[in-house]
């Protein structure tokens, strides 16, 4: 489950979006302040020799996302949308130029 935003309105939290939850659901509130982003905040990133090594050997023992068919198959449509792009590109700079006149 994610998490949603909102505000401290006259003692009680009032969400942007409406929360997909089980009724009865525990949540925890804190301030914005806090990071509630994706990933690592700079300042948790490992800067001891260590700490990068453990990090890296982290890091290798995920699975790859794709199987090695899957990877051929979308290295080969990117390479056919960058024929297409370029192929297209004159006509579409026109379109766009000609929207802005």
């Amino acid at each position: 489950m994610s998490a949603i935003r909102g505000k401290y309105v006259d003692g009680a939290v009032i969400l942007d979006a409406p929360a997909n939850w089980p009724e009865g659901m525990e949540v925890r509130v804190s301030p914005a302040e806090e990071y509630v982003g994706i990933g690592m905040r700079e300042e948790d990133w490992p800067t001891t020799t260590e700490g990068i090594a453990a990090w890296i050997e982290s890091i290798d023992k995920l699975e790859p996302f794709l199987t090695l068919e899957e990877d051929e198959e979308w290295q080969k449509a990117r390479a056919e949308q960058k024929v297409w792009e370029l192929a297209n590109w004159e006509k579409r700079n026109q379109k766009i130029d000609e929207m802005f006149r």
